[in-house]
């Protein structure tokens, strides 16, 4: 059974830790580089500035490797319960300890675990503002090669809870067949939405019909989700409750970051595209929009 729970400020996360809370901590910091050119790809792993400044006692999942589903053609692909079964047995995630996620740059790859976890059934909370309200909430910081093991357990068995879309799904939205007729939200930033900067992918632009809700848009200047004014209203862009939506982005990173905030102010029918514009935009067959 999936979770509304969403989001645990700084200071509410240190003060716990101080009452005696023993939460598996998450870190999902990646680096994705800014693409300089149509299909300049270059992430690489978070693990260096983990090592060189993390939450006491956190853990570093590497998206690159880990939480996925390696054989997908895409990158990032979520991983199906058997597999991911097992990461959450090696992470210490036993059903009984509170896990809280993190990042140190945007949410958006705390969001991403959220979302991994929230299909599968796992309560979790993302600790808002991540590393640098940490910080400035006087949370220590620990750095070095970590002296403590995780120890594995017999954790819960992971569902699927259905919360991922596949392409399949996108093009019947499209065709007006799809149950529930979802709004398509695109989590891309407005310039990457319309095509007019470079992208990482094979095409540019966006899939017909989308909305822009674009994830960084829902963060405050401290790098916090917004506290309102809820899905209705925010960049535009005016939902429903109980609205169902598909979102997409480049890779389902950004669209994770929008799912969060969207179900932390209440929606309660979010669904992800996977595949996002990597998958779509390699068959040339399908459209996509531009400015």
């Amino acid at each position: 059974m999936t979770t509304n729970s969403t989001i645990i400020t700084a200071a509410e996360a240190i003060a716990r830790l101080g009452e005696g809370a023993d939460p598996v901590i998450l870190d999902a910091s990646l680096d994705l580089a800014t693409p300089r050119f149509d299909g300049d790809y270059r992430a690489n792993s978070g693990r260096e500035d983990w090592l060189a400044a993390r939450i006491p006692g956190s853990q570093h999942i590497d998206l690159l490797h880990q939480w996925i589903e390696a054989s997908a053609p895409y990158h990032f692909a979520a991983p199906g319960p058997e597999s991911f079964t097992k990461e959450l047995a090696k992470a210490g995630i036993d059903g009984t300890r509170p896990v809280w996620l993190y990042d140190r740059t945007n949410l958006m790859w705390a969001a991403r675990l959220w979302w991994t976890l929230r299909n599968a059934g796992i309560p979790a909370l993302v600790i808002d503002g991540g590393l640098r309200s940490w910080e400035a909430s006087g949370g220590s910081i620990a750095s070095g090669e970590p002296t403590e093991t995780v120890q594995a357990v017999l954790g819960p068995p992971a569902i699927d809870a259905g919360l991922w879309a596949n392409r399949g799904e996108v093009e019947s939205i499209l065709a007006g067949v799809a149950p529930d007729d979802p709004i398509l939200i695109c989590a891309l930033s407005t310039d990457a939405m319309w095509g007019r900067v470079p992208t990482r992918y094979s095409r540019r632009g966006h899939i017909p019909g989308s909305l822009n809700l674009a994830g960084h848009a829902l963060l405050d200047p401290n790098g916090s989700l917004l506290n309102g004014p809820g899905p209705a209203g925010v960049s535009g862009v005016a939902l429903d409750r109980d609205q169902p939506v598909v979102i997409y982005c480049g890779g389902g990173i950004s669209a994770s970051l929008t799912a969060l905030a969207l179900v932390h102010w209440g929606a309660t029918r979010v669904r992800i595209y996977d595949g996002s514009l990597e998958e779509w935009s390699a068959v040339p067959e399908l459209d996509l929009v531009r400015a």
